[in-house]
């Protein structure tokens, strides 16, 4: 990951991010915008959410405007102080309401930048409840991630996770390895 610790997010930290062009990776996603109330747009959003949770966890940095995932300015969401707030708010309902099991430890943290615009980060740890399904709207996908970002799991990685939990990955226990 990229910060030492994970809820000591500054405008600082944002800014190295973007002055040494970080890429998105499996633990690193940018968005310039945050979503609208489009269910398309929340579902989408979950599915990021649940991907972290099931993988290695990691950040979400509304706020970040990239080009084929290289971070090109550190901007803003466009969000008004007096709206930060209830932003925050509605993310963590589809949070908390949009995937099962939840999430534990979930953090959204506002950055004020030095322009006075915000940046919404968000930290989702890898999860040992694994693996999370996207509920929304009877979705019922679950998603993981990659060094080139989300997809849906195949039996193979959901029986994985379940049996992780278990305590041992699948294929020792079907006599593969």
């Amino acid at each position: 990951m990229y910060f030492s610790d994970p809820y000591d997010i500054t405008v600082d930290k944002l800014r190295e991010l973007v002055d040494a062009k970080v890429l998105e990776q499996e633990t690193l996603e940018y968005k310039r915008l945050i979503h609208g109330d489009e269910d398309l747009e929340t579902r989408e959003f979950l599915a990021d959410v649940s991907s972290f949770a099931n993988s290695r966890g990691g950040h979400i940095i509304y706020g970040i405007a990239e080009e084929d995932g290289v971070p090109a300015r550190l901007c803003g969401t466009g969000l008004g102080d007096s709206e930060v707030d209830a932003a925050i708010l509605r993310l963590d309902s589809q949070i908390r309401d949009g995937i099962e099991p939840r999430i534990p430890d979930v953090r959204i943290m506002p950055v004020c930048l030095r322009t006075g615009a915000w940046c919404i980060v968000i930290h989702v740890p890898p999860s040992h409840r694994a693996p999370h399904r996207v509920i929304f709207k009877g979705h019922g996908h679950f998603y993981a991630r990659a060094s080139n970002g989300k997809h849906r799991m195949d039996v193979d990685e959901l029986r994985d996770q379940f049996l992780r939990n278990a305590g041992a990955h699948w294929s020792e226990k079907a006599g593969y390895r």
